[in-house]
């Protein structure tokens, strides 16, 4: 079950890029134009949101429900410390992931206001695009240390 789980984590995760990536360069793209932030911009972005989420949901769930290798072993704070695995797993991805789901949460907001269809896209560049820079970051991070540690 663990494993079934983790591989569609990791799908859902990678899709969720992708789904992000193009997001990104769409609103950038159009950032500056007076192009409608109409309906394709706002199902990519419940597409982007839902991926988000169902990445978290499915974390979760791998953390701490279906508890194996490095998570069954934490029984405190100072042991996942102690060692850069288990303080990626713990600390920082955690951290990092609840904070990209929070900055997309934010630019939903800003997006569904009744505003210039060229301020949605600044506050969907600045919100989505700093959200998936912290992805895309703690994704980096993830592999420095896989490729350090082997």
């Amino acid at each position: 079950m663990y494993e079934l789980l983790l591989r569609s984590h990791v799908t859902i995760s990678s899709l969720f890029i992708l789904v992000a990536l193009f997001f990104i360069s769409r609103t950038l793209y159009y950032i500056n134009s007076d192009k409608v932030f109409g309906k394709l911009d706002r199902r990519i972005e419940i597409i982007y949101l839902g991926l988000l989420y169902i990445s978290f949901i499915q974390g979760i769930s791998l953390y701490f429900l279906l508890q194996t290798g490095t998570s069954a072993d934490l029984n405190s704070l100072a042991e996942a410390r102690a060692n850069a695995t288990n303080r990626f797993w713990a600390i920082e991805h955690s951290a990092v992931m609840i904070f990209a789901l929070l900055l997309s949460q934010i630019g939903r907001f800003f997006t569904s206001q009744n505003i210039s269809h060229r301020k949605k896209r600044r506050y969907s560049a600045f919100y989505y695009g700093t959200a998936t820079l912290f992805t895309l970051i703690s994704l980096s991070l993830f592999m420095i240390e896989k490729f350090a540690i082997n």
